[in-house]
């Protein structure tokens, strides 16, 4: 690894909403120099685009970068230094025919990627994946880091930590983007500021922000609450809301926050309410085709790079790769089992906080308490969030069932309601589950 010889596979290469972004941000990373990207995934005829485009960037930018197209995950894996899964197992019209399952018993579901049914249900099919990714890592290659940016992220994470000894880290860019967001603003530079973040991925809660002893929190809930009176959508009413009542600030906008809690989203109560509709998946099928149309106008010399890809994100896949290889520190917020990281939430939860990364491991760092409620909240979906790895990695409907029943978007459908929600969802998606669940036990 140390040698200029960096292996880097990518498993879910054909994804059009990472691939493009990692391929410029790999082409920025100095370890990766003289060094392969590997690219593997079942989508042959999308994954050739990929690799057209990331051929024309690299020759552009003048990059000593190896790029390789693979057959099999073994070629993939075998040698790798570092695992990058993006996998969406099932198609995204596999996905939309979930929500609309879940949106035919009343509950308006937006995302789907986190937590509630639709939570459930991908977790369903990623975990039993993904975990066997792992363990096809620790035959092939078992010194890599697995670097996931796969969904649900905290009930995968906590799946890969407790079945394999793989170095893994669970990658989201929320933490980064909120910060950017609420500091863009307000007019402060997030160079500067100083923040306290910790919580389950998708809901991590902010408890400080501040400069020179300046309290930043409530400028930004100022702020929001200003545009929310003026122009009637700030995109962020529900956040703000909670921040008012329980004393600590939800990461990512409300169409993310507001399925972890369990008024918002019930049986008979309407997104439109909250300025949000559920429509995600559909638009962003029509956004993904819409991207696709872009890369292949940069392969043609329609479109310039920079109309394509920004140089420089705010993924932290390069940085990761740097720091291993340099065996110098870097300081970042990765999705990790809890280890007294937040001090009032159960260690058997998977929690997003500040981790820094060294050669070999990394270290978790001590955010302290969340706000009481928050806790609270949060030990509920930690709880859902074990249960649904136990039913996941064994097939079982009655751990699935008792995942549902404890979600707090479940609590106003009748014990009947959850069931057969759960047995049509298991139907529509059992091909891409674990055995015990297309045998119906």
């Amino acid at each position: 690894m140390l040698n200029g010889q960096v292996k880097t596979s990518i498993i879910g290469g054909a994804s059009i909403t990472w691939m493009p972004t990692f391929i410029n941000d790999l082409s920025n990373c100095e370890s990766m120099l003289g060094g392969e990207i590997c690219l593997y995934d079942i989508d042959q005829e999308h994954l050739e685009i990929i690799h057209q485009f990331a051929e024309k960037l690299m020759n552009e930018k003048k990059k000593d970068i190896r790029l390789k197209l693979v057959d099999t995950l073994e070629e993939a894996l075998t040698g790798a230094d570092f695992v990058v899964c993006t996998v969406l197992i099932g198609t995204h019209e596999v996905w939309k025919d979930e929500m609309n399952i879940i949106h035919k018993y009343g509950i308006e579901h937006p995302k789907g990627m986190s937590v509630g049914p639709g939570g459930l249900a991908m977790a369903l099919k990623q975990i039993p994946w993904i975990v066997a990714l792992a363990k096809r890592m620790e035959e092939l290659c078992p010194n890599a880091w697995l670097l996931n940016l796969s969904n649900p992220m905290q009930a995968i994470s906590l799946a890969v930590e407790r079945y394999s000894s793989i170095k893994y880290l669970g990658l989201c860019h929320g933490v980064t983007n909120t910060i950017s967001r609420m500091m863009y603003l307000i007019g402060e530079d997030e160079s500067k500021v100083n923040y306290t973040i910790g919580g389950v991925n998708h809901f991590e809660i902010i408890t400080k922000i501040e400069k020179d002893g300046e309290d930043l929190l409530e400028k930004v809930a100022q702020a929001y609450e200003k545009i929310q009176r003026e122009k009637g959508h700030s995109g962020e009413r529900v956040t703000t809301e909670i921040y008012r009542l329980f004393d600590g600030y939800p990461c990512n906008e409300d169409i993310h926050v507001i399925e972890f809690l369990p008024y918002y989203i019930q049986k008979g109560r309407h997104l439109e309410e909250f300025e949000l509709t559920h429509n995600y998946i559909e638009n962003r099928i029509k956004g993904r085709d819409a991207r696709w149309q872009e890369i292949r106008d940069y392969i043609d010399g329609k479109k310039e790079r920079q109309e394509v890809v920004e140089e420089h994100s705010s993924e932290k896949l390069a940085e990761i790769i740097d720091a291993v290889c340099n065996n110098k520190p870097a300081y970042m917020y990765a999705n990790v089992t809890n280890k007294g990281y937040i001090s009032n939430l159960p260690e058997s939860l998977c929690v997003e906080v500040p981790v820094i990364i060294h050669r070999n491991r990394y270290e978790g760092v001590c955010v302290g308490e969340m706000p009481k409620a928050l806790a609270a909240l949060s030990t509920v979906h930690g709880a859902v969030q074990d249960l649904t790895v136990d039913a996941a990695m064994n097939g079982d409907r009655h751990a699935a069932l008792q995942a549902l029943s404890l979600d707090p978007m479940c609590y106003t459908l009748s014990l009947e309601e959850r069931s057969n929600l759960l047995d049509e969802l298991i139907a529509n998606s059992a091909q891409y589950m674990h055995d015990g669940f297309r045998k119906g036990e």
